[in-house]
Formats: C-alpha cells, structure tokens, sequence
C-alpha cells in the first residue's frame, strides 16, 4: 500500500480547522502529483490512497494529532 499523505497544521481554529483547508482544488492537486509519480514509476500495479493528517498546536498544551485515512480519492470527499 502506497500512501499519499497531506499535513496540515494550525495554532488555532479561528478559520476552520485544519484539515478543512484540504479542498476541491487541494484534492485535484494531490491526485495529479501523486498519478504523475506513479507515472516516473512507470505505473506499477500498487494500491494507493490519499490520507490527511491535522496538526493542532495549541499554547500551552500537547499538539493534538488526528489522523483521517483514505479521507478523499478519486470523485470523492471527507
């Protein structure tokens, strides 16, 4: 399983949280980086998906690290 994973971190929530800012356009640009290197690696029959990983800093206390795997693929969302 080859997994594609986006990071996103914040120190606070005021806009959204983070993973939140995965959007339609964000997905659309993972899929193409991640179909043209399976391209450079000459389109090897593996499995992938496409994770996201929210990052949330906030003062004084443990980064809170939640992880949503397989959130999105190919005409699909979280």
């Amino acid at each position: 399983m080859l997994v594609f994973v986006e990071v996103k971190t914040r120190s606070s929530i005021q806009y959204g949280f983070p993973y939140e800012a995965v959007d339609a356009q964000k997905k659309r640009n993972l899929i193409a980086a991640a179909h043209a290197y399976l391209k450079l690696l000459k389109n090897p029959v593996v499995a992938y998906r496409f994770d996201v990983v929210e990052v949330l800093f906030f003062k004084g206390t443990r980064p809170k690290i939640t992880h949503y795997p397989n959130a999105f693929g190919m005409g699909s969302g979280f």
